[in-house]
This record gives C-alpha cells, structure tokens and sequence, in this order.
C-alpha cells in the first residue's frame, strides 16, 4: 500500500482479522485512515484486542464481528451489521483460510467439507455479498495462499 494512501471516511472489512495477516491487513488499513470491521469466527478476546489497538493508535471507527465464512447466513449478516454500523463499505478483504494437518490416509470428509467451505465457498459468498454492498469505486481482494498450487508437509490437503 502506498504510503501516501488516505483512507479516511473509508469502511473495510477484513476476514479472519482477529490474528495473524488478517489483523496486520486491518491495522494497515486503519493506518491509512480507514474504518475497519475485525471479523472472527472463535476468538473474541482477539478480535477486541485488534479494534482496541486500531482505535488507540489510530484513531479510526473500529468493530469487531463475529462471522463463520463458511456459513452464508453469517456472511449476509457480516455485511449488514457493516452497513448499520458503520454506514458503508469500501473496501472487502476476504482473508479467511485454513488447512488440516496430518497423514492424508487419516483425513474424514467434514475435515475436507471445511477446508473447502472456508477456502473455497466463502471467496465466492463474501464475493456476492461484496458485489451487493461495496460502494461505487470499491475493491474486493480475494486473499489465498501458497497452498493452493503447493501444499507442504505435513498438511494433508
């Protein structure tokens, strides 16, 4: 992101923004000025850390969501209490993902039902609801990983 970037008056939601590259994403964009929406799916006590530290250090509009990606309903709901929160939405970062550990002879077909719901479905469901809710001029950016074309040891898929 350019340094010079202003974000101010801008909405973001960001995905999986509780820890990780998700909160670094968030953070940035509140650097810049922007309004973010921390989205969590199991660690609240994370998520309120993150819009603490984007509120104090930034002085932005900053909430925390809970929202399983993987469930539609939860998506529709991410980006309505956005809309209500916050007035509007500029900027979607859909940054959620996970990946199961362990032997592939091992794997059950719920575990592969979740890592394909999370990777794969919710792109697409965050994308419609973006598509439905970003304002004129907005971005959505779709986040993946090297696992999509490599998976390393010892992940099983």
């Amino acid at each position: 992101m350019a340094q010079n970037k202003n974000l101010t008056g801008k909405v973001a939601i960001v995905t999986g923004s509780s820890r990780g590259i998700g909160a670094s994403i968030a953070l940035k964009l509140a650097s810049h000025g922007a309004d973010v929406v921390i989205n969590y799916h199991s660690s609240a006590k994370a998520a309120d850390a993150i819009v603490a530290k984007a509120r104090n250090e930034h002085g932005v509009r900053a909430i925390s969501i809970k929202a399983d990606v993987s469930n539609q309903e939860d998506i529709a709901k991410l980006f309505e209490t956005t809309k209500k929160e916050l007035g509007r939405i500029d900027i979607v970062m859909s940054n959620s993902g996970i990946e199961h550990f362990g032997n592939i002879d091992d794997v059950k077909g719920e575990e592969i039902d979740k890592v394909l719901a999370v990777n794969v479905k919710a792109q697409y469901f965050v994308a419609q609801q973006a598509h439905k809710h970003l304002e004129e001029g907005g971005r959505l950016i779709l986040i993946s990983s090297v696992s999509a074309v490599m998976v390393s040891r010892p992940a099983a898929f």
